[in-house]
């Protein structure tokens, strides 16, 4: 026997029984009176689906007989909502329904609310906390069940962003959650880490255990998994993926941080800022804006955050290196990394998006090797003249002569310079090969703009190597840096 538990936003849940013999099923139970979410568990014969229920006017909590579940079954009320509810129309319920476990003796289950005895008074500062109920298995009753309130925040509108409980044993569970707009500093270039993990143990009748935990963390993007005494989840972003563990013993908190730019690509910013893509393939992550909305507020307010990926580090970054192996950056990947001042891009470099690198005010130097057949429209666009509307631009891209990237820049009234001219006569001959000795040796020093034509082999290092390259390059040896 299968039993399918099915919500569809404000249309409410159907409770569908199907045999894995013959796939016949028939409909057990319906909620269409706007059941907002649902979850299921059972134990022993009894099976209880946790529900918020705004038609009904509360959080509530249903038993079936497992062995008759046409039966008549069993609901009592968790939480009461306030406000008319005798009208056809929805009306808000500021309380949330976020999960349920089941320990030996109870059923727990976790939401957030505001004091919904103040539901006549509500306003944007109203603030949410953090409810549990207890309902002993034994007498499955709302006289019975107790409801304990975790956080206790009286004002400014706090709202959660996500809450969870997560079973380790008979007697031991962790809640955890994420307060919405309480963003930090990142640590370790994780960008994940600007939000902040809340987490305490509490045992089977809801009472705590030992201290309430903070972690520089992401809520979880899935239901955490427990073996021993071992909490492990994920969560994720456009260019993170973090893997968290919880010691439920000692309560430490540890992770293992992957940054990302694409399915074969990832990044590091190191303390001087440049920011490094390695790796084979295009860079997909997603430069489009996120949000992280409040399960429940008042506010009814959302963290929408534009060019949301490389925000955190936006202000670090002041060079972008990608290196041999990626084929291409999408649309606005890099847009708006203001503090970026060169993009040295790879030989194995193909198409750049659109926009990928607008509103960079700072960029001066970009080096866009001959690889490079498609550039989409302002791809390092800086804005338009406010007396003409005209658009400008103050880079400067090096490349190599007749190549896709020199046309295109002609093309869009961009300066461009050959890469190897060093000494910008606007040719590659052995005098720069020359001039980029006399740097390397310590006879003469290179301003910016000449070391970055003088570093051909893109290594970041001006030395006898590119003076030899620039000789190959200009005795025809070799074609293209």
């Amino acid at each position: 026997m299968l039993i399918l538990v099915y919500g569809q936003g404000h249309q409410g849940f159907l409770m569908i029984e199907v045999d894995e013999k013959t796939l016949k099923g028939k409909i057990i139970d319906a909620d269409l009176w706007h059941s907002f979410a649902q979850y299921i568990e059972y134990k022993g014969q009894n099976l209880y689906v946790l529900e918020q229920s705004e038609g009904s006017g509360r959080t509530q909590l249903t038993k079936y007989d497992r062995n008759n579940l046409a039966g008549t079954p069993t609901t009592i009320p968790l939480l009461k909502y306030g406000g008319d509810r005798s009208g056809t129309w929805a009306i808000s319920c500021y309380a949330s329904v976020d999960g349920m476990a089941l320990s030996k003796d109870n059923i727990l289950c976790i939401g957030t609310s505001i004091d919904q005895s103040k539901y006549g008074n509500v306003n944007s500062s109203t603030a949410h906390n953090i409810y549990l109920t207890i309902t002993p298995m034994n007498s499955f009753s709302e006289s019975s069940t107790k409801v304990k309130w975790l956080t206790n925040y009286a004002n400014n509108g706090k709202a959660f962003t996500g809450v969870a409980i997560t079973k380790i044993n008979d007697n031991k569970f962790m809640v955890s959650w994420e307060e919405y707009g309480e963003n930090q500093n990142i640590t370790d270039n994780d960008t994940l880490s600007r939000y902040k993990l809340h987490y305490v143990f509490i045992d089977q009748n809801g009472n705590k255990i030992g201290k309430e935990y903070t972690a520089n963390a992401s809520f979880s993007d899935c239901k955490p998994l427990v073996k021993e005494n071992k909490i492990v989840y994920y969560a994720s972003s456009n260019n993170m993926i973090d893997f968290y563990t919880i010691d439920s013993s000692t309560g430490a908190f540890s992770k293992s941080i992957n940054r990302v730019a694409g399915e074969n690509a990832t990044w590091s910013l190191d303390k001087n800022g440049t920011l490094t893509i390695s790796g084979q393939g295009a860079i997909t992550a997603n430069p489009n804006a996120s949000n992280k909305s409040p399960i429940s507020s008042t506010g009814g307010r959302s963290e929408f955050e534009l060019f949301d990926t490389w925000r955190p580090v936006r202000e670090s970054v002041r060079k972008i290196v990608i290196e041999n192996g990626i084929t291409s950056i999408p649309d606005s990947e890099f847009e708006r990394l203001t503090n970026v001042v060169e993009v040295v891009l790879p030989n194995t470099m193909e198409k750049i998006g659109k926009e990928a690198f607008s509103g960079c005010d700072a960029l001066r130097r970009i080096l866009v090797p001959s690889s490079v057949k498609s550039i989409g429209e302002d791809a390092f666009w800086a804005g338009y003249w406010t007396y003409d509307y005209s658009k400008f631009h103050y880079e400067t891209i090096y490349t190599t002569k007749n190549s896709y990237a020199e046309s295109w820049a002609k093309k869009n009234n961009i300066t461009t310079k050959l890469l190897g001219d060093v000494n910008n006569d606007g040719k590659v001959n052995a005098k720069d090969a020359r001039e980029t000795l006399r740097h390397y040796v310590g006879t003469t020093k290179l301003d910016d703009y000449k070391l970055f034509a003088a570093d051909v082999n893109n290594d970041g290092r001006v030395n006898a190597k590119d003076a030899r390259k620039i000789l190959q390059y200009y005795v025809g040896t070799i074609k293209n840096f």
